[in-house]
């Protein structure tokens, strides 16, 4: 494995890592953000 595979590879686990916290946060995110707007709506 040559260190340009090597990078590639841990590029692509870091990139897919961060695409997952990024989905949880932003899911997290959006369902406290609707959550205060139906409660500022009620």
């Amino acid at each position: 494995m040559s260190d340009v595979e090597l990078f590639r590879a841990i590029r692509g686990n870091v990139w897919q890592t961060f695409q997952v916290l990024g989905w949880i946060l932003a899911g997290g995110w959006f369902n406290s953000f609707a959550d205060s707007e139906s409660l500022a709506g009620m």
